[in-house]
């Protein structure tokens, strides 16, 4: 799973960044990209506003080979219909035959904080 988090508080409670970064993050909407690696949060970079996230939730998932036999998903925190937005993006760009999206559950919830988008695929062995 590959997500644009909204907030970078989470990552500042987890000290995974420092407090300077997570004012200057704020301010310039800087959001850090993640990836859910083999069981664990890898950062993957950082991307300036929604759009820029959202591209690179994109070239994250075009770098890989997605196994077609099994559904896209999308997945969001808090705002439904940025998560919608970003599901029928997503389903037009890569004509997806049922992309569908999901609020994320309160236990991921609360780790990626509110406003995070996801893409969740199945990658071919």
């Amino acid at each position: 799973m590959t997500n644009d988090i909204r907030q970078v508080q989470m990552l500042l409670t987890k000290r995974r960044q420092d407090s300077a970064f997570d004012i200057i993050g704020n301010v310039l909407s800087i959001k850090p990209i993640i990836e859910l690696k083999d069981k664990v949060l890898v950062r993957l970079g950082i991307a300036r506003g929604i759009r820029k996230g959202k591209e690179r939730l994109w070239k994250e998932y075009e770098a890989e080979a997605v196994d077609t036999e099994w559904p896209v998903y999308i997945g969001y925190t808090y705002d439904r219909e940025k998560g919608e937005t970003f599901r029928k993006e997503t389903e037009e760009r890569y004509n997806l035959p049922e992309c569908r999206a999901y609020a994320v559950s309160g236990v991921i919830g609360t780790h990626v904080g509110k406003n995070c988008i996801a893409i969740v695929f199945v990658r071919k062995k």
